[in-house]
């Protein structure tokens, strides 16, 4: 491809993408919602209204912040909320959510979104969060 026929073309993806929904272009990227939260001393609070708004036709947000060494996977359950670290425990690079499951790109350990190790070369778990919420926030203890 000539490179003017190049510029032209990704203008017009680059206007598409200005143009079309982002509710239709979810399948084009993560999907994902993010929050950053309030970092006080061992906790992130996430203000409830905020997080409401975020998982609007979703079932979790990630949470980054720099209080914490990577993401954190916020999501909602039958209990509440749970919230699992987005660290690989093999070599500590950051894992991605990929369909069902969390996959690392340095070694290829896979997860559950449960954090539950599916692959190896990992051999542990997730580190998981404990959550708590009362009337305004959520508060993920790190």
């Amino acid at each position: 491809m000539k490179r003017r026929k190049f510029i032209e073309n990704s203008g017009k993806v680059a206007l598409a993408c200005c143009v079309i929904p982002s509710s239709l272009l979810t399948s084009c990227g993560t999907g994902m919602a993010f929050m950053k939260g309030e970092a006080n001393g061992r906790q992130i609070t996430l203000s409830k209204t905020e997080l409401a708004e975020k998982l609007v036709d979703r079932t979790a947000v990630i949470v980054n912040n720099k209080a914490v060494n990577g993401r954190i996977y916020l999501a909602v359950v039958p209990e509440g909320y749970s919230a699992i670290s987005m660290v690989c425990t093999h070599k500590g690079c950051g894992v991605s959510k990929a369909g069902d499951r969390f996959v690392c790109p340095c070694h290829s350990s896979e997860f559950s979104l449960e954090g539950k190790v599916l692959a190896s070369p990992a051999t542990e778990d997730l580190l998981k969060y404990k959550v708590e919420e009362n009337d305004e926030s959520v508060i993920i203890h790190i």
